[in-house]
């Protein structure tokens, strides 16, 4: 995933959450929490790690996802998969 500077809000996107509040979201993990959604699984923050950590996702229930890239993805795909 590309990531964004820490701190900023250049590559963030702002949306209503599944709980009716405004949110700030980096825009590489848009696609994820999209998908995430619809599926009806309700989000309360997320960050993409800014590349010097995995990204996270905390899910109402308390639970953390990790997002984690496969070793044999290539940046193409990788590119594909973040629009």
């Amino acid at each position: 995933m590309k990531c964004c500077e820490i701190g900023s809000h250049d590559h963030c996107v702002s949306l209503i959450t599944a709980l009716g509040k405004r949110a700030c979201a980096d825009r590489c993990l848009i696609p994820i929490l999209r998908a995430l959604a619809r599926g009806g699984v309700v989000t309360v923050a997320s960050c993409c790690g800014h590349g010097r950590r995995a990204p996270e996702i905390i899910l109402a229930n308390g639970w953390t996802l990790v997002v984690v890239k496969p070793a044999n993805l290539s940046e193409e795909a990788d590119d594909d998969l973040s629009h």
